[in-house]
């Protein structure tokens, strides 16, 4: 900006996610309900299945044209969703991303492992992305390992509210192999 005496610039920077150097993912149902990750031929990102199902009683679960519309339970930490495990195909660093719509509330993404022992990726903080907002997270799996990915209600200031979005789409990617 020209001004007299005191001159100054401007710069806006905008943060976006570069996957450019990620592997696509696709999925396939096995008949032992898992779900089993493989690269994609022709390396388009493919949504993973909606295969979602409920974790506690009262939490909603409800399919729509538009998404799958969910509200978890009140209490701070209630798992709501969980997707059946997912075997990868690689030892690397995977990232699992949510895209919602906001509804109330906060909730939290992330994966446990098969054994549902404790969480081993979590986020809590999603970012626009267009009309959406997205939530993801990146875990390092080893080659036939399986990961349950789980969304909790993050309500935790003991405020007994649940949160409530649409889930719109579910896609994972490599993000490195060795």
């Amino acid at each position: 900006m020209d001004r007299q005496g005191k001159p100054y610039t401007i710069v806006l920077l905008r943060a976006t996610h570069d996957l450019s150097g990620h592997r696509a993912l696709q999925a396939s149902v096995e008949e032992d309900n898992q779900v089993r990750l493989q690269t994609t031929p022709d390396g388009a990102s493919c949504p993973l299945p909606t295969l979602w199902k409920k974790e506690t009683p009262g939490t909603l679960l409800q399919p729509g044209p538009a998404g799958i519309d969910v509200r978890t339970q009140a209490g701070g930490y209630d798992y709501a969703i969980a997707y059946p495990p997912i075997v990868v195909p690689l030892t690397g660093k995977y990232r699992f991303a949510l895209r919602y719509t906001q509804g109330s509330g906060e909730f939290a993404f992330g994966a446990f492992p098969a054994d549902n022992s404790r969480w081993l990726a979590t986020s809590t903080t999603g970012y626009r992305d267009g009309d959406a907002r997205e939530i993801a997270f990146t875990v390092a799996l080893k080659a036939g390992e399986a990961a349950v990915l789980r969304v909790a209600n993050n309500n935790n200031y003991g405020n007994g509210k649940p949160a409530a979005f649409r889930l719109l789409q579910l896609t994972a990617t490599l993000a490195d192999a060795p």
